[in-house]
C-alpha cells in the first residue's frame, strides 16, 4: 500500500473519538469545511495520508507564543482546546502546560504512564512534553510490514495497547489481554502503529461534559456523520439530559442543518458514549426512530411545536408510541373547535403525523425485505 493510499476507517469508539478530537484541534488551522472537503470522505472514511501531512507540518511549525519554545504550533492548539481538563486561563501559558500535561499524563491521568514528566531527568516540562509529540515519535517506520488493529499491514512501527493510553480500559504492560479490544492469551492485547497511537491520546477532546464527571460522545459508522453530529451537540443546552434525549435532539439537530440522506444500515448504528472516571456505557435508539429523527420534515415540524408539545412528541418518538402522536393532534384541533384556545401547534402537528405515517411505512417495508 503507497503512503498516498491511507486511508482510514471508522473503529473502535475510542479510537473514532480520538480521531474527532484531533480534527477539533485542526480547526485552529483549517475551517470546519476545509475538513470536510479535504479530509473527510463522502463513504464515512477518512484520508490518513493527508490528516498525517498536516499532522507533520504542524510539528514542524512553532507555536505562535514565545513563552513555550519548545512547542510546536500544533502542541498549542492541544493544550488551548477548551475540552482539556484545566482551569489555568491561556493568558498563563506556562502554568497551562504544566496544569494539562500533569492532570493528562501523570499515573492518576486519562493516559497513565503515557510521557514521564519527570524534571529531575534534566529535562523541563515543555520539553518531554514536545519530545514525546514530536514527527519522530509519531511516525516511526518499522524495518518489514506489521500489522496494525485499525489500519491492516502497515510500514509503520507498532506497539501494544496498554493502560498508558487510557487507565481505565487497558491492562497493565505485560499484564492480560483485554477482552474489550478481542484480546487472547495467545496473541496478547492488541498492537497499533505510531500514528494510530498518537491519535488516541486526542479521545478526550472530543467528549462534550454533560454534569459532574460525565461526558459524552456520538459514535457512528461514519467519521464525517461524527463530525457534523458532536459539533451540534456541543451547540446545544444538554446538562443534565438523559442520553436518549442528548441523542435525539443531537439527531433533530443535524436533520435540519445538515439535511443529508443516510443508510439504512447507519440509522441503526448510531450510539451515544456516556463515559465518568469508573464507567462507560452506550445508548442507542431504534432504526426506525433515528431514521424520523434524522428526516429533515419531521425536524423543522418538530421546531415549529411550542416547546410543551414538542417535549410530548419527542418522548412519543422515543417510546414508539407514534400512533399517540396523533392523539395530541385530535386534542389540539377539538380545543380549537370549541374556541376554549387557539392552538398554533395544529398545522405543524398535521405535517407531523402526516410525515411519520410515510417514514414508519417505509421502514416497515425495508424491514419485510431483510
Amino acid at each position: 500500500m503507497k503512503l498516498k493510499d491511507f486511508y482510514i476507517l471508522p473503529s473502535h469508539w475510542l479510537f473514532n473519538a480520538g480521531v474527532i478530537g484531533l480534527l477539533e484541534v485542526l480547526e485552529n488551522g483549517l475551517s470546519p469545511e476545509e475538513i470536510r472537503k479535504d479530509l473527510l470522505l463522502p463513504e464515512g472514511g477518512l484520508n490518513g495520508y493527508r490528516l498525517m501531512k498536516l499532522v507533520k507540518r504542524y510539528l514542524d511549525e512553532p507555536a505562535p507564543i514565545s513563552e513555550l519554545p519548545h512547542a510546536s504550533k500544533l502542541h498549542w492548539w492541544y493544550l488551548a482546546h477548551p475540552n482539556q481538563p484545566s482551569s489555568v486561563s491561556l493568558d498563563k501559558p506556562k502554568d497551562r502546560l504544566r496544569d494539562v500535561t500533569g492532570k493528562l499524563f501523570s499515573h492518576q491521568g486519562i493516559y497513565g504512564n503515557m510521557i514521564s514528566l519527570d524534571e529531575s531527568r534534566g529535562k523541563s516540562r515543555e520539553e518531554n512534553f514536545a519530545t514525546e509529540f514530536s514527527c519522530s515519535n509519531i511516525f516511526i517506520k518499522a524495518r518489514r510490514i506489521s500489522y496494525c488493529y485499525i489500519l491492516g499491514e502497515t510500514k509503520f512501527s507498532v506497539e501494544s495497547l496498554s493502560y498508558k493510553w487510557a487507565t481505565y480500559l487497558f491492562p497493565s504492560p505485560g499484564g492480560f489481554p483485554n477482552s474489550f479490544w478481542e484480546g487472547s492469551q495467545e496473541k496478547g492485547t492488541p498492537q497499533v502503529a505510531t500514528p494510530i497511537a498518537y491519535l488516541l491520546t486526542c479521545h478526550h477532546l472530543a467528549f462534550t461534559k454533560v454534569s459532574g464527571g460525565v461526558e459524552v460522545f456520538i459514535n457512528a459508522p461514519s467519521f464525517r456523520l461524527m463530525y457534523d453530529l458532536n459539533k451540534i451537540l456541543r451547540s446545544l443546552d444538554v446538562m443534565g439530559k438523559a442520553p436518549q434525549d442528548i441523542l435525539a435532539f443531537s439527531l433533530v439537530g443535524y436533520a435540519l442543518r445538515v439535511q443529508r440522506m443516510l443508510t439504512a444500515w447507519t440509522y441503526q448504528n448510531i450510539e451515544l458514549i456516556v463515559k465518568s472516571r469508573t464507567s462507560v456505557s452506550s445508548y442507542s435508539l431504534p432504526a426506525d426512530v433515528a431514521r424520523m429523527l434524522l428526516d429533515a420534515q419531521i425536524g423543522r415540524s418538530l421546531s415549529q411545536l411550542s416547546p410543551k408539545v414538542s417535549t410530548q412528541v419527542l418522548q412519543l418518538l422515543l417510546s414508539r408510541k407514534f400512533g399517540e402522536i396523533e392523539g395530541i393532534l385530535y386534542g389540539e384541533l377539538r380545543d380549537t373547535l370549541k374556541g376554549e384556545r387557539q392552538s398554533s401547534d395544529v398545522k405543524a402537528l398535521l405535517q407531523l403525523t402526516g410525515r411519520i405515517r410515510e417514514v414508519h411505512k417505509k421502514s416497515l417495508y425495508e424491514q419485510s425485505k431483510v
